[in-house]
């Protein structure tokens, strides 16, 4: 579980989990100080995070180096979708077929399952 607080500055606040702490905050043009991740690239930051790791985790078990590997997330949001556009670049060191296989591992990071996922939301009174 995470708990957001507000901080002092306009619209800012403090998301904790365990002794983990990140600023999120409006932009400027908002209200916002600009100070923080914006919300939406929180969402981009989990995605990412998960694939990265989970890439990671599984290639180390096949034995494919990817000592710098980093992905890329971005959110397209319209009306009637929402859309999570991502890639990965694991350097020049690495084979084609091991790329191909890196590449079809994303799909099994956790947060994108959860994500693909038919979501509710439900309010509880703490």
């Amino acid at each position: 579980m995470v708990k957001c607080s507000s901080t002092l500055e306009k619209y800012q606040c403090e998301i904790k989990s365990g002794n983990y702490t990140i600023v999120a905050d409006a932009t400027k043009d908002k209200g916002g100080t600009g100070n923080g991740f914006r919300p939406h690239e929180i969402l981009e930051a989990s995605l990412a995070a998960c694939m990265n790791m989970s890439v990671r985790m599984t290639a180390d078990k096949l034995g494919i180096p990817v000592d710098k590997l980093s992905v890329s997330v971005e959110l397209e949001r319209k009306a009637n979708e929402t859309k999570f556009i991502y890639s990965i670049d694991a350097g020049d060191d690495i084979q084609e077929e091991q790329y191909n296989q890196l590449v079809s591992l994303l799909n099994k990071c956790p947060v994108k399952n959860t994500l693909s996922k038919p979501i509710t939301f439900e309010y509880k009174k703490d």
